[in-house]
């Protein structure tokens, strides 16, 4: 039986089928699958707190490394290609104006080289679990805020 990948739906060898589903829990061709930066930096976020961390999600424009929605966080695992020209700077500026302006999500870019190294990936980790956590509460709180003040003052 042909198995096939979630996000382009090419098929996929049994190898891609079985490791993307046990480690990121669908179907996904290596293409589609995170690099290995994102995938220990999403499960050393998983490993410290609450968070459920979607790896490439597609928010309707773009892959996005790492999703975290309970908390409206978007994480990008950047390699230096990004802070090598104006264009893709301005191009990252763009896109997080977008996540933020259509959906409501921060992105956060994360230098990669944070995360290959030993002794940098535990701290940075454990600052993101901090944002998120931050970030969690005030999207909770404002959600609230919002759903009081539309009921007593409308």
């Amino acid at each position: 039986m042909k198995k096939f990948c979630f996000k382009c739906k090419n098929t996929i060898t049994d190898n891609e089928y079985y490791f993307s589903n046990k480690n990121f829990g669908k179907a996904l061709c290596f293409t589609h699958q995170p690099t290995s930066e994102a995938r220990l930096l999403g499960k050393k976020i998983e490993e410290l707190g609450q968070w459920t961390v979607e790896y490439e999600f597609f928010d309707g424009h773009k892959n996005i490394d790492l999703s975290i929605p309970s908390a409206k966080v978007d994480i990008e695992v950047d390699g230096l290609q990004h802070a090598l020209t104006k264009e893709q700077a301005l191009a990252d500026i763009k896109r997080n104006y977008y996540s933020y302006k259509e959906r409501g999500f921060i992105t956060l870019h994360v230098p990669n080289i944070v995360v290959r190294d030993k002794t940098t990936i535990d701290e940075t980790a454990r600052f993101i679990n901090n944002f998120l956590e931050v970030n969690y509460n005030d999207v909770k709180e404002s959600v609230f805020v919002r759903f009081f003040k539309g009921f007593f003052f409308n």
